[in-house]
């Protein structure tokens, strides 16, 4: 009876981490549509972002922590697949949507910025906005394992 209890109590932490972790590393819209994401935080990976990559999943995307909010723009060098970029606001609101942004393939290359302070971007393939009718004003629930004094949502 004792390695019973044992046993269920092992089950439930377990299955508690299980939940737990599928929940990390995703947004999920008021559509009720989730991404898992890629997080880029550092300034490295905020320049590099999705660049030479040649095809994204399906439901995934990269998400932009910044270091505070502002209108940081993004570009389309070196990127080979067409995107959506969605600016969320620091409440986890949608404050911009750019749609179907092509890759660039000129030395100089447009740079879009949104036309509200933002705190996070999330690009994902091109369409996915279009789709699930992401729109600006909708919330994002974001989900992902930050530095916890700036964990947000």
């Amino acid at each position: 009876m004792k390695t019973f209890f044992l046993l269920l109590f092992f089950f439930s932490v377990f299955s508690g981490c299980v939940q737990e972790k599928a929940q990390i590393n995703t947004a999920c819209f008021e559509s009720s549509k989730c991404v898992s994401l890629e997080i880029a935080k550092t300034g490295s990976e905020r320049e590099t972002g999705l660049m030479f990559r040649e095809s994204l999943r399906q439901n995934t995307g990269m998400l932009f922590v910044f270091e505070s909010p502002g209108r940081s723009g993004f570009w389309m060098k070196n990127t080979l697949i067409p995107l959506d970029i969605i600016w969320i606001g620091s409440n986890g609101t949608i404050v911009d949507v750019f749609e179907n942004a092509q890759p660039c393939k000129t030395p100089e290359c447009p740079v879009m910025f949104p036309n509200e302070s933002a705190s996070w971007a999330l690009e994902v393939n091109a369409g996915f906005a279009k789709q699930n009718n992401i729109k600006k004003g909708q919330r994002v629930a974001l989900n992902y394992e930050a530095n916890k004094a700036n964990w947000k949502n």
